[in-house]
């Protein structure tokens, strides 16, 4: 769809085959070369469930914004993957209320600006999140009042200076922090505390 929005992700008008469940996996793409385009999409309040969800912007530089906002409880049984951007756009992808997923990866991308926030009085549930930067400004907001919980890894890697990683709120990781990369001073821990239980590498 074309157009300012919001459009609701649960409407099966707004999917070209009926709203995503826990089974089905989701697609969300916005590809604009006219004129320009602001996308944006909504669950208004509703809860949203997928088994893997994937988003990503290949909007031509300055065609295309996508702002994402899913305020209901959101259910990724399998894989949720959050693609930067090849142009210089903005794309954002909201969480405000409970996310649970088993891998998460926000990828960045090489321009524009890409902004993936779990927020608000909610908790996030789920196996490994992954952070990958890229030549954008990318940027990974977690401050979800409930804390976050992974099961398994955080694994980081920052390769330029213009990617920030921030977490307000308390963070477990039951497995191990991956931190690489060759940038300093892009991990901000403001607020709470992240605790890793086997190590950083």
């Amino acid at each position: 769809k074309k157009g300012d929005g919001p459009f609701d992700l649960n409407s099966g008008a707004n999917w070209g085959s009926g709203i995503p469940n826990s089974s089905v996996d989701a697609f969300i793409i916005l590809n604009a070369s006219g004129a320009g385009v602001m996308q944006q999409v909504d669950t208004n309040g509703s809860a949203f469930a997928a088994n893997n969800l994937s988003i990503t912007n290949t909007s031509a530089a300055g065609k295309g914004d996508l702002l994402i906002y899913f305020k209901g409880t959101t259910t990724i049984t399998s894989n949720l993957l959050f693609a930067g951007l090849t142009a210089g756009n903005i794309t954002l992808l909201n969480f405000s209320n409970s996310v649970t997923f088993l891998n998460a990866t926000f990828a960045g991308g090489a321009a524009g600006n890409a902004t993936m926030s779990f927020a608000g009085a909610s908790s996030v549930t789920g196996s490994n999140l992954t952070f990958s930067s890229g030549a954008g400004n990318n940027t990974l907001v977690i401050s979800a009042s409930g804390g976050v919980n992974l099961t398994s890894n955080l694994t980081i890697t920052v390769t330029n200076a213009n990617n920030s990683i921030i977490i307000a709120t308390n963070m477990t990781v039951a497995g191990r922090l991956f931190n690489t990369g060759n940038q300093a001073g892009y991990f901000t821990i403001t607020n709470g505390t992240l605790t890793v239980s086997n190590g950083v590498r």
